[in-house]
């Protein structure tokens, strides 16, 4: 099983899976060319993905969608302009050599959600866009061998941006993001023995900084020994 973070961020989104023959792509919201570009520098062909998997309608999520409309396994959690295969939470599916499970986040989208990704011998969390993590989905999250979860912002670095007050009002609520604190919390109790990796995605550009998200969740992590890394908003970040 191996990832590519391909874009993280209020620009744009998109995830790569790949094992052996199969090849997932999770979201499509960045650029057409910065993603034809990233297929191109990890040497993969868009042509032979296997399936696309859908977060949830929001632009920087969506925004090539319809580069994928005719894709005949095409995964999204709600109805979109044309045909495609309906996700349903905790109702799971197979993909070559992935089983899937879909879990709801918390977020101001109609229908939204994470994915547990699981092969025979790896377990992988895909996991942004939401307020909070319900702890009924701790038992589905537990011990992965690869993280990729939300750490979106700091609440202190958040309100003292000039965004507008309404729109930190949507960030720091139960619809919003996950904070930095509320992602070291979530990892707190799903990282085991088999993580090897986590990234943290979807961060704040001006909420957030790296050194501030990895500090914060660091202390979480009672001598976790594996890798911590962050996502990019124009930069591939690859598992090792």
């Amino acid at each position: 099983m191996k990832f590519h973070v391909l874009a993280s961020g209020s620009k744009g989104n998109a995830f790569v899976l790949e094992k052996k023959d199969t090849k997932i792509l999770i979201d499509c919201g960045t650029t057409k060319k910065y993603l034809n570009d990233s297929f191109k520098t990890l040497n993969l062909d868009m042509n032979t993905l296997n399936s696309i998997f859908i977060t949830h309608n929001h632009s920087d999520h969506i925004r090539q969608i319809n580069m994928f409309k005719k894709h005949p396994f095409l995964y999204a959690p709600e109805k979109l302009l044309f045909e495609h295969n309906l996700v349903l939470p905790y109702e799971p599916f197979t993909i070559g050599d992935f089983n899937i499970m879909p879990l709801p986040t918390s977020h101001d989208a109609d229908v939204s959600v994470g994915y547990v990704i699981q092969d025979f011998e790896h377990k992988l969390i895909y996991m942004t866009d939401t307020g909070y993590v319900q702890q009924t989905h701790l038992k589905y999250m537990q011990d992965a061998d690869y993280i990729i979860l939300e750490s979106n912002h700091d609440p202190d670095l958040l309100m003292k941006t000039n965004r507008p007050y309404f729109i930190k009002q949507r960030i720091l609520s139960d619809k919003g993001h996950l904070s930095n604190d509320g992602a070291g919390e979530v990892l707190n109790q799903i990282v085991g023995t088999n993580t090897k990796e986590i990234v943290l995605a979807h961060l704040s550009e001006e909420g957030n900084t790296e050194t501030l998200a990895l500090e914060t969740v660091s202390k979480y992590l009672n001598g976790y020994k594996g890798k911590l890394k962050v996502a990019k908003q124009y930069e591939v970040v690859s598992s090792d």
